[in-house]
């Protein structure tokens, strides 16, 4: 078994290797898995987990090409930030599936957030879900709706979508995800009687990322607060006197976002 594994994963190598500059890479496994096992808010890992093998030879490719170790594969902005964005969604799956069945993706490791430390292999480098996210996806793209498009496994996340992010789509696939998830009343409401602004944690742990791209996109605005990007995909009008209200930041539900 080990030896035909060895084979596989030589194939698949060799195969990468001989990928031309044209050659996109292939996400049909993956994107036919979200087709069938997401669905709005939910994971279906009880019925994924029948199918575990085709999303461990998905996370193989990955584990033997990326953007760093094939720059070829990804000319664009979009082709490479698309490819982490599905590295780490999948990856996360994987997580949850070798150990499923589990109440929350905290309990996977001994002490709970260390999961966010355990490594993948991404075109040949061993790279922790915590790197993945800082250093690569949040630093070098500086899109602050990257962080509606990532998917923890837990029904605070931003939901996981069930297509795969492609480069020619990331736009508005970013755009609906952002739009969807300020427009949820669970991630961010407002009490008018009681004078308070309710926000997800996302928008407190991530607060720079979101006012360092007001500050670059929209010099305009002067000292701009978290409620200027909640604006720009907010379906209402956000009225001046908000801005004078309370923010208090709601708790994060790390449940599995099982269906």
């Amino acid at each position: 078994m080990r030896f035909c594994k060895y084979i596989f994963m030589l194939f698949l190598m060799f195969a990468f290797l001989n990928l031309s500059a044209s050659e996109k890479f292939d996400y049909n496994l993956f994107d036919n898995l979200l087709n069938k096992y997401v669905s709005g808010n939910s994971v279906n890992y009880n019925d994924l987990i029948k199918e575990k093998e085709k999303l461990f030879k998905f996370t193989e490719q990955l584990a033997m090409i990326s953007p760093d170790s094939h720059e070829e594969l990804f000319p664009t902005k979009n082709d490479k930030l698309a490819y982490w964005i599905n590295a780490y969604n999948a990856f996360i799956l994987e997580t949850i599936i070798k150990d499923y069945p589990v109440e929350s993706i905290k309990d996977i490791n001994f002490i709970g957030f260390t999961v966010w430390l355990n490594k993948n292999l991404l075109g040949g480098e061993k790279i922790s879900f915590k790197s993945l996210e800082d250093d690569i996806i949040r630093e070098r793209f500086k899109d602050p709706r990257i962080h509606f498009a990532i998917n923890c496994a837990s029904a605070s996340c931003p939901p996981l979508i069930n297509e795969v992010y492609l480069p020619e789509t990331l736009e508005s696939q970013f755009n609906k995800s952002t739009t969807n998830f300020i427009n949820n009343k669970n991630n961010f409401m407002i009490d008018v009687n009681e004078k308070v602004v309710y926000i997800s944690a996302i928008f407190d742990w991530y607060e720079d990322d979101f006012i360092e791209w007001l500050k670059n996109k929209h010099p305009e605005i002067n000292n701009p607060v978290i409620l200027d990007y909640i604006k720009i995909y907010y379906n209402e009008t956000i009225k001046n006197d908000w801005y004078e209200f309370d923010i208090e930041v709601n708790d994060y539900d790390w449940s599995l976002n099982e269906l």
